[in-house]
């Protein structure tokens, strides 16, 4: 797997000893790096060697990239008067006082914060007026000018010490104090006249009055710069219109003048004893002497620019890099030109193609011949100038040079190839060399056997011999080359082996078989481009440089490796590739150079120089690169040529240690405050903070780091790990020279996060390191696992005692599950049994009570109408406690769901009740039913159930109560007060003055299955089966109310039912309909009976098929509907499915429950079956419960009958199904307006109808549509369709189709207005004679009469 260590270069800066006789470069860095402006008034380096820069009204902070802000709370900084100096004074244990023309503060370098103590450093001076001026000597003490003029000198501990007081006569003058300047014992107090105080420290007392610089004219404009030179001497510059530099001997008290300019505004001294001054637009640098050894009034920048600036302030850092700080332009930083890329543009000449440079070759050591689109050029590589090679080549367009063996120089242009041989010039065009078919030469190569090959025009190969001007024109003909446009190079790999390049392919061709091949281990590589700009072969190493990416090939080992952007090029477009001695090659590309070193064939170290490192900004030219004997490199542009000098790539000797510059943490940057979820995480700010604190979920954490190379910043190598995270060390280069390590998901721990910079992969230096802590959540600390520990072994003994008194209850717990067990598997026997007896029970009753029902309607028999309305009425009773052996059933397995719904209270309870009437009078028993209710009160209850449980306790009232007893029934709202005038729901008592209930059952008669023992008068008494209390008792939970019972043995019973009001309930009074009055649901049972027409069935009665396994229900079915319609029989759903599919019946009856599919599936594979679908669908059950009606629903039925059913019912349910069915064909053939969803009852005939009408109304006009079109267009054969049109809309296809066509029309008479005949012709009538014919058929009314009847009803209509 290849690797590439790709090494990013940038603009290196250089120490300040560039004035050596350098040329003079700055980088500027202003807003666009993050200063505040650009008004710089001065430059501070900090003891970490951050850069410190106070712009107007900002201080900032340089990292190496960018300055971050550091804004200051006014509050803690002390007001100044006018003055007029802008500076900052070390004033050591880290702190950096600093001044502006307003305010003075106080810096702390170690945490980068400022001090909220200034004003309390200066309660010890006692100074009670405002101060106007700050000062601090070398000696740390602080010089105080108050705004009356007064002098102080303050050493931080005592009261400050009164130095000097102005005159009044001063004062009058307009005479201030400037300036304080230390000159070892002695200070030199400035006035802004020029006078000077000199105050001695020994004496404590001004010694000396200097007026030689008086001018007498104050002015609050007069400026004072100092610094030590020696021992002796102080350099100082002031005045007020002009700037002047002397010499001072603080001890002979002489004066030397230096220099006089217009402004000094800083005055610095480097390691070397260079003075450097500051002004207006001038910066000077004098030697240890005081001589000038650099004026400069303007400023280079990089790329060609140039700054004219005041200087506010002067730096020389620790490095002793020069930094500038300019008045409205931001900083300056010198770079050394040594190790930056230049370029120079062509000045010899006007022409703007001069300055294209198509070809470099070296001409002797000093010297480069350049070859332009303006002519030839001679470039000095010493003075880095241009000038004209030969005047009669001056206009020449030259496209390559190239060096034969003997010395010779050939020139390729637009004239021909020109031969340069010392001073000779020979030209070879058309008229020398006839086979020439140009007289432009693109490009030469001077072979090994002494021949030249040029390409003549755009890729005609010429082998000439220059000794004999032989000629040869090689026959090089194949697909590939006869394509490409036009050759870009070529080069000789071994004697006679060419390798030509071009802009759409490669060739290799030999001159001894002058015959193309093509380059086997190129192919691969044409998938990324096929156009080949250069090529250079050195040791056995081909380079090619393509328009994407740079191929290597080992001409031995023959392996091939493509080299791109992806692996540290600038630019994968390659122009030109040259070698060093050292074996490492330069390559230019459209967009950058890069150098490179080949480790072996497969591992490159890429050292990659762009903008930043001088490199033009325009592209370098095609195989226009050449290297000189000094190393130096040098490449053509279309802008001149650039110069790589061999310490571009250099390292220096130097090492590098780290700084925390940036912190993130859960995406939220923290500032230099270090301020985090309202709590400090950086005590001692980001530089000098060693240790970070952070909580258990603040565990994603960025780092960013910088080493302050402010020299060379792209060059700055990091590598870093985080002990328990990282194995191995993480290497990072960046090209903003910072570096960031990020972390996601830490676990709580302590973490060592190690960092180390270098320049260069190798040389590391210091490490520093940081602590990151991680609290764990309050559920991971020590005490959480102390007592974690203590409730486990808390735990362990409650586990213990728990087993043992397990052990003791197991037997206890065993005996009870095997009870229950045993009872629960007779509770399930008993509700198997219950289910299936119910079930077999309901369909022999279906055929005792409906046969019973039919023979009381027959007989006329008074006597034995009566005996069979006894056997009548004791089958439903039985039918009822079938019924209530289901719904116990569905109860206990909670399928039992609640329909409330609203009645008429007091009809509903009446209701019930007077159905016992008549039994109550057969056993002289007396019945009284109270109800405080009013017909207007309305109740939310489910009717049914409700009602079954008032039958359950009126029946156990009357079973157990003895002739002339009483069964009261009360009713009424509950839960109402003089407080609470709403009720809270009602009560239902029924009483009884019967036997009673022991007082050891009442507690038990609401269970399942639980009978008592009662005796009456001895004898034992039937107390039922056990459920229909606890039935009555579901019913009412269900309703979230109460059941309750009281009772006295011998005496009677009680028992209260309170069902709470719904949120239903409360209403305003409102009329209840007859169907709410009863309580009870509409279902397909209670349909109105209507009279059925009763006659023999013929061929045109309906057919109805009947699906029953049961054998005798089935035959009765038969029986009973015979004599009305056609009977088909069927003895299971799969065999009534069979039937009905070949039958086509006009209506199915269906049982639920049968063998081999039940009625459900048969009902939906009926109306999912496109025959069947449209057959009316009766399912019969025995299951009468909501459940069962919505499933029956569900699956497609069109209506559902419980059994036992009335006859009455069943017949004329059949016959509103099979009359529905008539009036919707009826109205399909009379309406206009067709909607297939009225006429149909299944989605597949709305679907099927929709079909047909819309294919019919496609061909409307097609008098020529026909059944069979029909047929085809729908996709059912001709019988499936006549069966399905005949069973939906009682129409043959071709009457269907026929009646559509009538439809359109009587909607283009209403809606248009076409004349009739026009019309019929539209709708696919040939003669309007047989379109009036039908139309009246079908409408009563011939077209005509059509139109004018509805153009009267619009007219009525308009005019209403």
């Amino acid at each position: 797997m290849k690797r590439f260590l790709i090494y990013l270069l940038s603009g290196l800066l250089c120490q300040v000893s560039f004035c050596n006789g350098q040329q003079h470069l700055f980088r500027l860095l202003n807003t666009q790096n993050g200063l505040y402006n650009n008004q710089v008034r001065f430059i501070q380096q900090l003891t970490d060697g951050r850069i410190l820069s106070y712009t107007e009204g900002m201080f900032n902070l340089y990292n190496g990239f960018y300055f971050e802000q550091l804004s200051c709370d006014l509050t803690h900084t002390i007001p100044l008067g006018m003055h007029n100096q802008c500076t900052a004074y070390d004033g050591g244990n880290g702190l950096l006082w600093a001044k502006d023309f307003f305010r003075l503060y106080l810096f702390d370098t170690r945490t980068y914060r400022f001090c909220t103590d200034i004003k309390e450093r200066f309660k010890n001076a006692q100074i009670k007026e405002p101060f106007r001026d700050f000062i601090l000597d070398d000696d740390k003490n602080a010089w105080i000018i108050t705004e009356s003029d007064h002098l102080y000198r303050y050493d931080w501990k005592n009261k400050a010490k009164f130095i000097y007081q102005l005159s009044p006569e001063e004062k009058t003058e307009g005479i201030k104090i400037q300036e304080v300047i230390q000159g070892g014992p002695f200070h030199l107090i400035f006035m802004n006249n020029g006078r000077i105080y000199c105050w001695e420290e020994k004496t404590a007392r001004i010694i000396s009055i200097d007026d030689t610089h008086n001018d007498g004219v104050p002015s609050d404009y007069f400026r004072v710069k100092g610094l030590r030179q020696d021992t002796q001497h102080l350099l100082l510059a002031f005045g007020n219109q002009t700037g002047i530099l002397y010499q001072y001997n603080i001890y002979t008290r002489e004066w030397k003048k230096i220099l006089e300019c217009q402004y000094i505004n800083d005055i610095q001294k480097d390691r070397k004893g260079q003075i450097w001054l500051g002004g207006k637009s001038e910066l000077f640098c004098l030697s240890p002497d005081l001589k000038i050894r650099l004026q400069l009034d303007h400023f280079q920048l990089l790329h060609n620019s140039t700054v004219s600036d005041d200087i506010m302030s002067i730096l020389i850092d620790s490095n002793q890099q020069l930094w500038l700080g300019m008045g409205a332009s931001g900083i300056l930083q010198a770079i050394s030109s040594e190790n930056y890329l230049q370029n120079y543009s062509n000045l010899a000449s006007s022409h703007a193609a001069s300055n294209l440079i198509r070809s470099l070759q070296p001409y002797n050591k000093n010297e480069l011949l350049a070859g332009t689109m303006g002519g030839l050029f001679l470039f000095n590589t010493s003075d880095k100038t241009y000038r004209v090679f030969r005047n009669e080549l001056s206009n020449t367009y030259c496209t390559d040079i190239k060096r034969d063996n003997k010395g010779r120089y050939w020139i390729s242009s637009r004239r021909g190839l020109l031969c340069l041989d010392g001073k000779a010039v020979t030209i070879y065009n058309r008229q020398r060399l006839k086979q020439m078919t140009s007289e432009i030469v693109r490009f030469s190569l001077p072979l090994a056997d002494g021949r030249i090959l040029l390409c003549n025009g755009l890729k005609d190969i010429i082998l000439f011999n220059p000794e004999t001007e032989h000629c040869i024109r090689p026959d090089l003909h194949s697909p590939e080359f006869e394509r490409c446009r036009a050759l870009s190079f070529a080069i000789e790999i071994t004697p006679g082996q060419i390798i030509l390049g071009s802009q759409s392919g490669i060739f290799s061709f030999h001159t001894d078989r002058n015959k193309l091949t093509d380059l086997d281990w190129v192919k691969p590589w044409e998938k990324f481009s096929n156009k080949y700009n250069c090529a250079y072969i050195k040791d056995n190493r081909l380079w090619i440089g393509t328009q994407n990416g740079l191929l290597y090939h080992n001409c031995i080992t023959k392996q091939t490796v493509r080299l791109s952007t992806e692996d540290g090029l600038p630019n994968n477009c390659i122009q030109g590739i040259i070698s060093t001695p050292e074996n490492d090659y330069w390559i230019s590309t459209s967009n950058g150079i890069s150098k490179l070193r080949p480790q072996n064939d497969s591992n490159f170290v890429v050292v990659r120089l762009g903008k930043a490192d001088g490199a033009p900004s325009c592209e370098m030219m095609e195989q226009s690169i050449a290297i000189m004997p000094d190393k130096h490199v040098y490449v053509g542009s279309v802008n001149g040529i650039t110069d790589i000098s061999p310490e571009t790539t250099t390292y220096p000797d130097k090492t590098l240690k780290p700084y925390l510059v940036g912190l993130r943490i859960m995406n939220h940057e923290i500032n230099n405050e270090g301020i985090f979820q309202d709590r400090q995480i950086l005590p001692e700010g980001m530089t000098h903070t060693n240790k970070i604190i952070l909580k258990y979920n603040e565990n994603f954490i960025d780092f960013r780091f910088s080493a302050l190379n402010y020299e060379m910043p792209q060059r700055t190598y990091y590598r870093y790990r985080l002990d328990g995270v990282d194995k191995t060390w993480n290497y990072s280069i960046s090209a903003t020279g910072l570096c960031t390590a990020s972390y996601t998901s830490l676990s709580p721990g302590t973490y060592h996060l190690q960092v180390q910079a270098s320049l260069g992969p190798e040389k590391w230096g210091e490490t520093n390191e940081w602590v990151l802590e991680i609290k764990p959540p309050f559920w991971k600390t020590w005490w959480a696992y102390t007592l974690y520990t203590i409730l486990s072994i808390a735990l362990a003994a409650f586990i213990i005692e728990l087993y043992i008194a397990d052990k003791r209850s197991r037997m206890i717990a065993e005996q009870e599950t095997l009870k229950r067990q045993r009872e629960q598997q007779l509770d399930e026997l008993k509700f198997r049994f219950f289910t299936n007896i119910s079930h077999e029970f309901r369909t022999p009753l279906a055929l005792i009570i409906t046969p019973l029902e039919l023979l009381i309607k027959r007989t006329t028999n008074e006597s034995i109408k009566n005996e069979l309305e006894k056997i009548l009425h004791s089958a439903k009773d039985l039918l009822s406690l079938v019924n209530q052996l289901l719904d116990f059933r569905r109860l206990e397995q909670k399928g039992e769901q609640l329909k409330p719904a609203a009645v008429s209270i007091k009809s509903f309870i009446e209701s019930n009740v007077s159905r016992f009437n008549e039994l109550t009078k057969e056993k002289h028993i007396n019945l009284v039913c109270e109800c405080q209710f009013t017909d207007e009160d309305i109740f939310y209850l489910d009717s049914e159930k409700i009602t079954r449980v008032i039958n359950n306790l009126l029946s156990n009232a009357i079973k157990f109560t003895s002739e002339g007893g009483l069964i009261s029934i009360q009713a009424g709202w509950t839960g109402i007060s003089q407080t609470h005038p709403e009720p809270d729901g009602i009560s239902i008592s029924v009483s009884d003055t019967g036997i009673g209930i022991h007082k050891k059952d009442l507690n038990n008669i609401f269970e399942r299955f639980y009978q008592s023992d009662n005796q009456n008068d001895g004898e034992h008494l039937n107390t039922g089966s056990g459920i229909g209390l606890h039935l009555s008792k579901g019913y009412v939970e269900l309703h979230h109310g109460t059941i309750k019972a009281v009772s006295e043995e011998g005496k009677g019973s009680r028992f209260t039912i309170w069902l709470p009001l719904s949120e239903h309930a409360v209403q305003e009074k409102s009329t209840v309909t007859q169907q709410q009055t009863t309580g009870t649901l509409p279902n397909d049972s209670q349909s109105t009976s209507s009279e059925v027409q009763n006659s023999s069935p013929t061929e045109e009665a309906n057919t109805i098929l009947i699906v029953e396994d049961n054998e005798s229900f089935r035959h009765f079915m038969r029986e009973l509907l015979h004599n009305d319609y056609n009977i088909l029989l069927a003895s299971d759903g799969q065999e009534g499915l069979e039937m009905a599919q070949h039958y086509n019946p006009d209506l199915i009856i269906s049982d639920v429950m049968m063998p081999r599919m039940d009625g459900y599936a048969l009902c939906r594979a009926i109306k999912s079956d496109a025959q069947c679908s449209h057959i009316p669908f009766v399912l019969l059950t025995a299951k009468n419960s909501s459940e069962s009606r919505s499933g029956a629903y569900d699956a497609g039925a069109d209506s559902f009958i419980a059994k036992p059913f009335d006859i009455d019912v069943l017949t004329s349910r059949i016959h509103q199904l099979l009359e529905q069915k008539l009036k919707r064909q009826e109205s399909f053939i009379h309406e206009v307006k067709i909607d297939p969803k009225e006429i149909t009852i299944s989605d597949i005939d709305e679907e099927f109808i929709k079909k047909a009408v819309d294919c019919v109304e496609k061909n409307i006009e097609n008098p020529d549509y026909s059944v069979e079109s029909l047929s085809t267009d729908i996709g059912v054969d001709r019988s499936h369709l006549y069966r399905k049109m005949q069973a939906i809309v009682g129409l043959k296809p071709s009457e269907f189709i026929r009646n559509i066509r009538l439809k359109r029309a009587a909607y283009l008479l209403e809606n248009s207005k076409y004349p009739v005949q026009q019309i019929s012709l539209m709708v696919g009538f040939n003669t309007p004679r047989y379109f009036s014919l039908y139309f009246k058929e079908t409408y009563g009314m011939t077209p005509s009469q059509y139109l004018q009847q509805k153009r009267a009803q619009n007219n009525r209509h308009s005019e209403a």
